[in-house]
């Protein structure tokens, strides 16, 4: 099959908006927004990373469902994508030492906040710690930075369910910080939605992403499935 990703077409996709996705030059420096735009189909079979971030001091993250499609999706369609093994906890180490495998999709689940500093709410995410397996809360600064040595073509952070209102818009200020390091697409939720809608989309996005779609009917056919949700 081939994956077709626009290289330095630097999107951020809502996965429960319908809008049509934007492309973030706004949010971009200048210096990166002239980078030169160019179209790339790459015969591979594209692999996929689930990162799970469940620290023992937080609520329960429920993964299980989003890991189940996953699995389902990699098995039957084994040939055009594979499911690398699930990296959980989602340590700063554990996730260093899989983006050297070189995924070409990354997929995180855990907890996502706003914190309030000096009057401006900095979202974070919350990774786990290696000793105590306790929550390692980062901000987007330091996520981002996860990949510096690698870019994933994409990667998608889904808010655990449960999760606040609060977590959902930490994720997609989250994204916007990641697209900076030149990850063509980004994909995260606006709104709490369940972990059955988030995966519904997901099994639906990676499966016409393996059909040769390109990211952004792949997108609109993950949303088609959740419409009803």
């Amino acid at each position: 099959m081939k994956l077709r990703i626009a290289l330095y077409q630097v999107r951020i996709i809502t996965y429960n908006s319908l809008l049509p996705c934007n492309l973030l030059s706004y949010l971009l420096p200048s210096a990166l927004c002239l980078l030169p735009y160019c179209s790339q189909s790459v015969s591979i079979q594209p692999n996929l990373i689930l990162a799970i971030a469940a620290p023992t001091d937080l609520d329960s993250v429920v993964y299980q469902k989003v890991q189940e499609v996953l699995e389902k999706l990699a098995q039957s369609q084994s040939e055009q994508i594979e499911l690398l093994p699930i990296v959980n906890p989602a340590t700063p180490e554990a996730i260093d030492a899989v983006l050297e495998q070189q995924p070409h999709i990354f997929h995180f689940i855990g907890h996502g906040c706003l914190n309030n500093e000096t009057g401006k709410e900095i979202g974070q995410i919350a990774l786990v710690d290696d000793v105590f397996e306790e929550a390692l809360w980062v901000d987007a600064g330091f996520f981002g930075g996860l990949f510096n040595r690698y870019r994933p073509g994409i990667v998608m952070l889904q808010a655990c369910e449960g999760g606040m209102l609060s977590a959902s818009q930490a994720f997609v200020g989250v994204a916007s910080k990641i697209v900076q390091q030149n990850i063509p697409v980004v994909v995260a939720m606006q709104y709490e939605v369940s972990n059955i809608t988030a995966s519904c989309f997901a099994y639906r996005f990676y499966e016409r992403l393996a059909q040769d779609d390109p990211v952004d009917l792949a997108a609109q056919n993950g949303r088609r499935a959740i419409a009803n949700f």
